[in-house]
């Protein structure tokens, strides 16, 4: 691994130094604007709709970032996330999920579209259970200054004030809908779930299902009993749920100090880069491209150590294949795989209890 870093300096510093001597007119440098957005904070309304955040898309590897911390960012930030929107008070459960709930209440996903310590950029969807777009827009923000300056800690992101913008304009849109609408969101995640369990007994209640369009026809009885036992299905799923979400919060307190010194080396990289390409050749500057290089150097080795140890926790989380025990009313349910895979087969598991507990029913 060491001799592949040292080749890659090598090479690197060949194009740094062809670009530094190279008698080409200054660049203007990018003009970068900081968001500086505060949090707004309330108080659950009535009902409190739950969130599932899935997993990000890893999106563009630009800047010469590699796939493996792509994919471990797109882990990392989706726990940033959850954060902001539980410490904005306005909803309910907030879960990290590994794939898309489908009977979610509000459903967040999102795609990295740059991340390179000095920028981050995502593009972020929300959508109801009823399939209404609440949010389908990019953000940006800029790390300056004093941001990678002095003891760096994780649990201080440089780009919060990204997750603060989303978060406010998701619960703007929250505070625009009335009670009755809220509900009725709650009845159609519900009756989502009951026609994935039973399609035959529950899919009668809504249309439009097939296009991502589901609309609420009518609701079953209060003492249906068919009901009642998907309602209790559906709150044993939940437990195991916030498993998974603890799994994500968990990986993120593992990687998140050493993301942050990849983020600062990251950062220095791109500047010493940029540097190097607004030198015209002339004597002054050359010094100075001397000087940045060798700079440049030691962050480019520095941040591919980072790189590295990001990917192998990366692939340690990923590939997770020890058996997770789940209880469902009594019974023991062993997963294994992915905790993608764990989530599917929890899913199915679910279904196939209740499609026999349902025919054992029906045979009394």
């Amino acid at each position: 691994m060491q001799d592949g870093i040292i080749r890659e300096v090598i090479r690197l510093g060949v194009i740094l130094l062809i670009s530094a001597c190279a008698s080409t007119p200054s660049e203007v440098p990018p003009v970068r604007l900081p968001l500086d957005v505060a949090l707004h904070t309330s108080t659950p309304g009535s009902p409190a709709l739950n969130v599932s955040i899935m997993v990000l898309e890893s999106g563009a590897d630009g800047h010469g970032v590699s796939a493996p911390l792509r994919a471990a960012e797109a882990l990392y930030i989706p726990v940033l996330l959850k954060q902001t929107m539980e410490e904005s008070g306005a909803w309910g459960a907030v879960r990290v999920l590994p794939d898309e709930d489908p009977s979610a209440e509000l459903q967040i996903t999102g795609r990295i579209l740059d991340s390179d310590g000095i920028e981050l950029s995502l593009h972020v969807t929300v959508r109801d259970a009823t399939g209404r777009v609440w949010l389908d827009r990019a953000y940006s923000d800029y790390a300056f200054g004093d941001t990678y300056r002095g003891e760096l800690n994780y649990l201080k992101d440089p780009f919060q004030d990204l997750y603060n913008a989303v978060v406010n304009d998701i619960n703007e849109v929250r505070n625009g809908i009335v009670s009755e609408q809220l509900e009725r969101i709650l009845d159609t995640s519900m009756l989502i779930y009951a026609s994935a369990l039973a399609p035959e007994a529950f899919s009668t209640y809504l249309t439009g299902l097939d296009d991502g369009q589901p609309q609420l026809v009518a609701l079953p009885a209060r003492n249906d009993e068919l009901y009642a036992r998907v309602r209790r299905i559906r709150e044993s799923e939940y437990g195991f749920t916030d498993t998974l979400d603890a799994a994500y919060r968990h990986f993120f307190d593992e990687v998140g100090q050493t993301y942050t010194y990849w983020r600062s080396y990251s950062y220095e990289l791109v500047l010493g880069n940029e540097n190097l390409e607004r030198d015209n050749g002339d004597g002054v500057q050359r010094a100075r491209s001397w000087q940045v290089l060798g700079e440049v150097y030691g962050t480019y080795k520095d941040s591919k150590l980072n790189e590295d140890a990001l990917r192998q926790m990366t692939d340690s989380f990923d590939d997770e294949v020890t058996p997770t025990v789940a209880s469902l009313e009594g019974a023991v349910v062993h997963l294994t795989g992915s905790l993608r895979q764990k989530y599917r087969q929890w899913r199915s598991i679910l279904k196939q209890i209740y499609a026999e507990e349902r025919g054992a029913t029906t045979d009394q």
